[in-house]
């Protein structure tokens, strides 16, 4: 099981605003997070949440990323992250840092 690295209140984008045709699989959905216009990957852990449809908005969602020593730092509770699947598909508020210490972990 995944430790998450921070928690985010997101909103998908609807469909016909360039959002996901789909809702995420139930698990975990990888994507591309811009954060203060530099691309890092992650993951949003999903086995407690269920799957997330376009349009959607969720509270508490927890992330992990595949770098975290290097997005944590960048990080502060409140920061607007854009979540990309090629294109902007949702964004997404830092509500908690939960690991403040990263080393390099791989998703």
């Amino acid at each position: 099981m995944l430790i998450p690295d921070i928690i985010i209140n997101l909103k998908f984008l609807p469909t016909e605003h360039g959002g996901r045709k789909m809702p995420t699989p139930k698990d975990y959905f990888g994507c591309i997070f811009e954060i203060h216009n530099t691309n890092h990957d992650g993951r949003l852990l999903l086995d407690k949440i269920g799957s997330i449809y376009p349009s959607e908005t969720k509270e508490n969602v927890p992330v992990k990323f595949l770098c975290a020593d290097l997005v944590i730092p960048k990080l502060n509770i409140g920061d607007k992250l854009l979540l990309k699947e090629g294109h902007v598909i949702g964004e997404a508020i830092v509500a908690e840092i939960l690991n403040k210490n990263p080393e390099s972990s791989a998703v």
